[in-house]
């Protein structure tokens, strides 16, 4: 059970970190609609697969 322990605490905090950037980006009060971003790990993470994974010819 100790060798989960950080896993079980990390998954929700990165769960509950990504909705609770959501529920800001969708509150207009606080970013104005043409201020929005995308979830930022997210963008980050496929930036950094793209370089990784090898392109196919023909593939965009």
């Amino acid at each position: 059970m100790y060798n989960n322990l950080v896993i079980i605490v990390m998954v929700p905090v990165i769960i509950g970190s990504h909705l609770a950037w959501s529920a800001l980006q969708n509150d207009t009060r606080l970013v104005p609609p043409e201020q929005k971003r995308g979830q930022p790990l997210f963008t980050i993470m496929v930036l950094r697969l793209g370089r990784l994974l090898p392109r196919k010819p023909g593939n965009i």
